[in-house]
């Protein structure tokens, strides 16, 4: 009765541990580690932090990361403000004043953005991409017209 009672109470205990480690943590630890891992380019990484709208536009973003990865943004966490399954997450990056908003999905915080958020500093990557695609299009239409 007692190797029962013993087998039971470490099996409880396991399940305990294992259930509290595959959290991904109250609100500011979720954005933290969203925006550690967007600072430094790991758009995979940022994607396990953040909702499924966000994850769609961080695939939009992907192309900028490798310019993230060479000279990373520099991110310290402030502050955060829970309202119900709402927070917001103030922080600096690279020394300007910015929040974060996270929302819970499926019981769980996750990082709430859409591409060109001035507040991740995406508008300019943005830009930059959508300046590139100009760039390239305008090429493309020069060649086609110096063809004809």
């Amino acid at each position: 009765m007692k190797r029962t009672l013993k087998f039971s109470a470490i099996a409880l205990f396991a399940v305990v541990v294992l259930w509290a480690c595959g959290s991904a943590g109250g609100a500011k630890e979720v954005g933290e580690k969203f925006l550690t891992a967007f600072a430094k380019g790991d758009i995979e990484g940022a994607k396990k932090f953040a909702t499924k709208d966000a994850q769609t536009s961080l695939d939009m973003v992907a192309s900028t990361a490798e310019a993230k990865k060479a000279n990373p943004d520099k991110i310290e966490i402030g502050e955060i403000k829970e309202e119900g399954d709402k927070a917001t997450l103030s922080y600096k990056e690279n020394g300007a004043d910015k929040t974060l908003e996270l929302v819970k999905e499926g019981g769980e915080w996750k990082a709430a953005w859409t591409k060109g958020s001035p507040d991740l500093g995406l508008d300019k990557a943005m830009d930059e991409v959508g300046d590139a695609m100009g760039a390239a299009v305008d090429s493309l239409a020069g060649d086609s017209a110096a063809g004809e």
